[in-house]
């Protein structure tokens, strides 16, 4: 199992883990296995979570919208990854979200104005991804 080569696919099971605050999943270092596929959408259900880290890691798909209702949410870490698609505007019900960091993460489309509700947001973090358009006087 230390075969770098190796990919796990995300497991589908993550939105049982109901009283999980931290996900994380980084792909670096010699040892470290590539997880393959989509984030799946049952990690909307995982009501207490504070943290989401997932980098390097995605194949494919897009950021699950379904995050956007995880009210605990404060620091979310997206970078490196190959999504496809635009960056949710479910996000902005995250209102207290504090951290992001989107690099590199292959997202397409416009910024959505939405984000313009979050409350105190410290570090946020969109370069080098395929974004066109105006920042959103919202922000």
């Amino acid at each position: 199992l230390l075969d770098p080569q190796f990919e796990l696919p995300f497991p589908t099971t993550l939105g049982m883990l109901s009283n999980c605050v931290e996900i994380q999943i980084n792909i670096d270092g010699q040892f470290s296995r590539k997880v393959s596929g989509i984030i799946p959408t049952q990690i909307g259900l995982v009501s207490l979570l504070e943290r989401i880290e997932v980098t390097g890691a995605v194949t494919e798909g897009a950021i699950p919208s379904e995050i956007g209702s995880l009210r605990f949410t404060k620091h979310i870490e997206f970078g490196g990854n190959d999504f496809i698609g635009s960056f949710p505007s479910q996000f902005g019900n995250l209102i207290d979200l504090n951290f992001l960091l989107c690099g590199h993460a292959n997202l397409t489309g416009t910024l959505p104005s939405e984000i313009g509700r979050w409350r105190y947001p410290t570090t946020v973090h969109f370069q080098h991804n395929n974004f066109y358009g105006t920042i959103p006087s919202e922000i």
